[in-house]
């Protein structure tokens, strides 16, 4: 399934998340509907990066666990 037809079956919810968590929603979503989800390996260079990283540990965290969470309550797992 294509991101085009992911569209197309989620609509304006395909991303809900705000953050780097969104490509993990897409991810998850895209299983949900039997999708073949593969990895294209790239090497990156951080030789080549210029400056701190941007993202923030502790808010990435806390997103992530949020948007598990809400998954969790949203398909009423037990824990």
């Amino acid at each position: 399934m294509s991101i085009k037809n992911l569209y197309e079956t989620f609509g304006d919810n395909l991303i809900e998340s705000q953050g780097l968590e969104a490509s993990f929603e897409i991810l998850l979503k895209a299983l949900t509907c039997n999708s073949k989800v593969g990895e294209i390996p790239i090497v990156l260079d951080y030789g080549l990066k210029n400056g701190k990283s941007k993202m923030h540990l502790i808010p990435t965290v806390l997103n992530y666990m949020q948007f598990l969470l809400g998954l969790k309550n949203k398909l009423k797992i037990s824990m």
